[in-house]
């Protein structure tokens, strides 16, 4: 649908749900997914259902019903566990147009990215800490007994999942930058990898998408550098390992952590399991971390292909070397990781060789 139709039909919604029209609409950038998010703007003392001070909300438009009603469904459950997620006010009867609390436009990342160095190493502690200490809290006790039957067609991040991540990786980065490789010797190493990972514990909540991105910073009391975090962008939500959403923040590209930071804030989040009633295994956890931030590294490199190689979004092809760059420090500081899996590492070494020392992205988008 084209954006002057959503629009025309957020102006019909919100004139049913609360008797009035926005004075203005802005459409919001777009994001990876199809979702369409615009902000409305309204004056104070328009209704009776209006607040007494000037207000927003925000609009989303998904013609994905399903997940529609997975983030609504999650959504409410978090509420009720009383954590920080956006509240939903109104949902259209076709499902495909929802208003929400409107955060704000400063995510944990974009916050990072405004600071100098001491103020974002503070900025990193403290916040990062914050989340950590969230994520264990409501990956093992709020999103425990949540009914993840509501996703249909699955319910778990098991090994079928995992093995759609290393097909995404193959197909949308792999395959387009024309790196020569063993089909079956790298499907081998694809299904030891995936014999590794299948050990874990995955009976946890997984957000799948655990970045500063989807960390939004709202201004406490109006203190313009005090905030508390909210959490966004949980609608793929599954059951699984608690691994992968701490890898997804700590090795998110753009964020650019060092390793010296990675280390203290891993320690962290182990000790926010670990002080939790019927915490699960940390050693377990330690020793199976460097799989799944292998697994999530290997799933961006097959979005940003898809993202930046395909629908040629700046973002994602700005965020590559990042990628790529992490995945080079895990091959030089986790070598017994990659020793059992030739192949993969022999892809990796020579895609991190043409996209960061040569001209394989140039190459890739002239092609």
């Amino acid at each position: 649908m084209q954006t002057e139709q959503i629009i025309s039909l957020i102006n019909r919604e919100i004139i049913a749900f609360l008797g009035h029209a926005p004075t203005a609409i802005d459409t919001l950038p777009a994001s990876g997914s199809q979702r369409r998010y615009f902000r409305l703007h309204f004056v104070k003392n328009i209704s009776e259902k209006s607040p007494k001070n000037d207000y927003s909300l925000i609009a989303a438009y998904n013609e994905n019903t399903a997940e529609n009603q997975l983030f609504i469904a999650y959504t409410n459950h978090f509420l009720a566990q009383k954590i920080a997620v956006p509240t939903v006010l109104h949902i259209s009867i076709d499902k495909k147009l929802y208003f929400q609390q409107d955060l704000g436009d400063i995510s944990l990342l974009s916050y990072l990215d405004s600071l100098e160095n001491t103020a974002r190493n503070t900025a990193i502690d403290t916040y990062y800490k914050k989340a950590l200490t969230d994520l264990a809290f409501i990956q093992c006790n709020a999103g425990k007994n949540l009914d993840f039957s509501l996703a249909n067609t699955h319910t778990k991040f098991d090994k079928l999942v995992m093995n759609w991540d290393l097909s995404y990786f193959k197909y949308w980065f792999l395959m387009p930058s024309r790196i020569t490789y063993d089909e079956y010797r790298l499907e081998q190493d694809f299904q030891y990898f995936l014999q590794q990972l299948d050990g874990a514990q995955t009976d946890f909540f997984l957000f799948r998408d655990f970045q500063a991105r989807n960390i939004m910073l709202k201004p406490k009391d109006n203190q313009p550098a005090n905030f508390d975090l909210y959490y966004i962008d949980y609608q793929g939500a599954r059951q699984g390992a608690l691994s992968y959403d701490v890898a997804s923040l700590l090795y998110q590209a753009k964020a650019n952590l060092s390793d010296n930071q990675r280390a203290k804030l891993f320690e962290h989040y182990l000790a926010a399991v670990a002080a939790l009633p019927n915490s699960p295994d940390t050693a377990a956890l330690r020793a199976e971390y460097p799989n799944y931030v292998l697994l999530r590294l290997l799933q961006v490199l097959g979005s940003y292909g898809f993202r930046g190689f395909y629908e040629r979004k700046p973002h994602f092809l700005a965020s590559i070397p990042y990628a790529l760059r992490n995945i080079e420090q895990l091959m030089q500081t986790r070598a017994s990781l990659f020793a059992a899996m030739p192949e993969l590492s022999s892809v990796l070494a020579r895609i991190i060789e043409r996209f960061l020392h040569g001209d394989g992205l140039t190459a890739v988008l002239k092609s």
